[in-house]
């Protein structure tokens, strides 16, 4: 019982804190659709899309691998691994990120010619590519705040403070008329603050592994062979809820790309419920197993399902009943995007239902049993995307994600039920 009332308290800070979050991202949305249209909003968000891919393989899931490890030795109070296992994936990530953004910057006509057909997108790339390294470092901090339970902290770090920060930003860049580059700018300096705030609040949550220590950890933790399976997962994932993006910039016109991201920016504050509840589960998931406790493990299971199901309800019933009304607020153009919300809406709520296995999987050990769940679920949504954007688009887009979300919310209960023997629907 204490757990899920911590997973409660927890959830209800990291959710707020969400809330505001996305409060400011449909505003950045809004703002941006407002003053660019349908084909600013697909540029930027092409552009955005290519550097957050780019930033997940820059991380190689070292940020995951530090979420689990991490959660372990804070639980045991053992400071010296803690040390040992910060300045390992800080040092990794950041010379990574480091190189991939140099790459990305020396590639970005490449793409933006060849693969997009857009030579407009080659000066928002170059200056979003130095958005990788600050990005790419901000997420390792806000799992390392969460694997310490500074859940606020953490999700201001993670998903609070970025748009909040790049809206302030894009207001004074607006009116000083740099155009879509300016949203560009404010992206990168808002990466930078987040990135600061992060480290600020790091040192002071455990200012225990800032000290060298008398002597070295005696266990050292293999964060490579736990990151690798994880950095599959994370990549497979983002491919997965990116490759429609992709593809229909491939395949489309930038406004069109324009059209849809709206649509999923809508249907994702959905999911930021459940990411709410993720992050607080995920080290929970961690200590309950490292310490045997599978039966807790399935009530918090349980119960995290059925609060995620009722804090959606009033979103879900706004998109279902009135979805033309709301994508009107992005403009009358937006309108011709409201099936293409319910469709991604459908598969949302589906995936709700599955809980947070995936998740579960990897903070048990069974890194490779998510790996398999995600390959597989983003095979048919690329798949599906493949096949149905060419003559479909945007509709076509919407299917393939809401394909890949059908297939996660299958194969995840039932390999958690498999392999850990637990039962989590309701």
């Amino acid at each position: 019982m204490p757990d899920i009332k911590e997973v409660i308290r927890g959830a209800s800070i990291s959710f707020s804190l969400r809330i505001l979050g996305a409060i400011a991202q449909f505003g950045l949305t809004l703002v941006i659709a407002r003053l660019f249209g349908a084909d600013g909003m697909g540029a930027y968000g092409l552009s955005l899309t290519i550097c957050m891919i780019s930033s997940t393989l820059a991380r190689w899931g070292m940020d995951q691998a530090t979420l689990k490890h991490m959660s372990i030795a804070i639980s045991d109070e053992n400071w010296e691994s803690a040390r040992d296992i910060f300045f390992k994936s800080f040092s990794f990530i950041s010379a990574i990120s480091f190189l991939t953004s140099i790459a990305l910057y020396y590639l970005s006509p490449a793409i933006s010619e060849r693969l997009f057909h857009n030579p407009n997108l080659i000066p928002l790339l170059e200056i979003m590519s130095l958005s990788i390294v600050p990005f790419s470092l901000l997420n390792l901090l806000a799992e390392c705040l969460r694997a310490s339970k500074r859940i606020a902290e953490a999700t201001l770090t993670q998903a609070g403070l970025l748009p909040i920060l790049t809206l302030l930003f894009l207001l004074i860049a607006d009116r000083q008329n740099y155009g879509l580059q300016g949203v560009v700018y404010s992206y990168v300096l808002a990466c930078l603050g987040v990135f600061t705030f992060g480290l600020w609040r790091w040192y002071k949550a455990v200012p225990s592994i800032w000290k060298k220590p008398r002597q070295a950890s005696r266990k050292h933790p293999n964060l490579l062979a736990t990151a690798r399976p994880m950095a599959w997962v994370a990549i497979v994932s983002l491919i997965s809820g990116f490759s429609e993006t992709i593809l229909l910039g491939i395949f489309d016109t930038v406004e069109e790309v324009g059209f849809y991201l709206v649509a999923l920016r809508l249907s994702m504050l959905v999911a930021m419920v459940m990411a709410a509840f993720e992050s607080i589960l995920a080290p929970k998931y961690a200590s309950l197993y490292s310490n045997g406790r599978l039966r807790e493990m399935e009530f918090l299971a349980k119960r995290s399902m059925a609060l995620m199901i009722a804090a959606n309800s009033p979103l879900l019933l706004a998109f279902i009943f009135v979805p033309d009304y709301i994508l009107s607020l992005f403009g009358k153009q937006f309108v011709v995007a409201v099936p293409v919300l319910q469709i991604l809406m459908l598969g949302l709520l589906v995936n709700i239902f599955a809980g947070t296995q995936v998740t579960m999987l990897m903070m048990s050990g069974y890194e490779k049993k998510a790996k398999k769940i995600v390959i597989i679920s983003a095979a048919i949504n690329l798949g599906s995307g493949v096949l149905l954007i060419p003559s479909l688009g945007i509709l076509g887009a919407a299917w393939a994600k809401a394909l890949g979300l059908f297939a996660t919310a299958i194969m995840a209960p039932y390999t958690v039920r498999k392999v850990l023997k637990i039962r989590v629907p309701l």
